[in-house]
């Protein structure tokens, strides 16, 4: 799978969220980069770990930052968040299950809502920010 390269068009105007954002998609690229080298297993996990771990603190922190600033849609965006960390978990439930390789599914995963979330919703509520800012 290609790496992701960052977008100035990703930017929320959040020094500290969009660099948050530019750590995810530099996870992600470790994680395929890994993969695609045929990195050992612990190394592949260490590169997934982070990358599980940087959403789940950044949904956090994402989410305070639409809540100072009270964002009428901050439910909805909790939602998707909530709904992306659930597939994460159920596709690694997989894996402890059945054993299935769901790296690459991961990485598809990711890649895909990424880009989707930083292009729609991202861009409504940092749109959102620059209008109460501005005022």
């Amino acid at each position: 799978m290609p790496r992701l390269e960052w977008m100035q068009r990703w930017e929320t105007g959040d020094a500290k969220i969009d660099l948050e954002h530019r750590m995810m998609v530099e996870g992600y690229n470790r994680l395929q980069e890994a993969r695609e080298a045929g990195a050992a297993e612990p190394e592949v996990k260490r590169a997934l770990s982070f990358l599980l771990v940087y959403v789940e603190t950044h949904f956090q922190n994402e989410e305070a930052v639409m809540e100072r600033l009270g964002y009428p849609f901050l439910a909805e965006h909790i939602a998707e968040h909530r709904e992306c960390t659930r597939r994460i978990n159920h596709l690694l439930e997989c894996h402890r299950n059945a054993g299935e390789d769901v790296v690459e599914g991961l990485g598809r995963f990711f890649k895909y809502w990424l880009v989707e979330h930083f292009e729609v919703s991202d861009r409504q509520w940092a749109a959102y920010a620059e209008v109460q800012t501005a005022g």
